[in-house]
Parts: structure tokens; C-alpha cells; sequence
């Protein structure tokens, strides 16, 4: 019965280790997740400026650019 209750416990000390395991990757694919969110928005909100510039642009100066597109 003794030998069995150790083996228990060193099954139960091995699952313990692995669970921290996971826990670190965890908090590592986190952190991973927080750097893609933040990248996502700042390339989301520099195209949104660069659109609005283009969209500008094409509207301030429509005829020059029919005129330089049929030349």
C-alpha cells in the first residue's frame, strides 16, 4: 500500500511540473497575443490615414489626375 501511495505522489509531483509548464507558455502566448493586438491597430489606423490622405488628395486634384491619366 506504501509503495503505491509514492507512486502517487511522484505522479502527482510530475503533473504538477507540467502544469507550471503550461502556465508559463500560457502567460507567454499571452504576451504574444497583447504585441499582435497592438500591431493589428497601429497598422489598422495608419491605413485608415493613409486612405484619407489618398482619398484627399484625389479630391483636391481630380482634373489633374484624369489630365495626367489620358496624356
Amino acid at each position: 500500500m506504501e509503495a503505491r501511495v509514492a507512486k502517487l505522489e511522484t505522479h502527482v509531483e510530475y503533473i504538477r511540473r507540467d502544469l507550471d509548464e503550461v502556465k508559463t507558455d500560457l502567460k507567454e502566448v499571452h504576451g504574444d497575443l497583447t504585441t499582435i493586438k497592438r500591431r493589428i491597430s497601429y497598422i489598422a489606423g495608419a491605413s485608415f490615414v493613409v486612405v484619407l490622405i489618398l482619398g484627399w488628395v484625389a479630391n483636391n486634384r481630380f482634373e489633374q489626375l484624369i489630365s495626367l491619366l489620358t496624356k
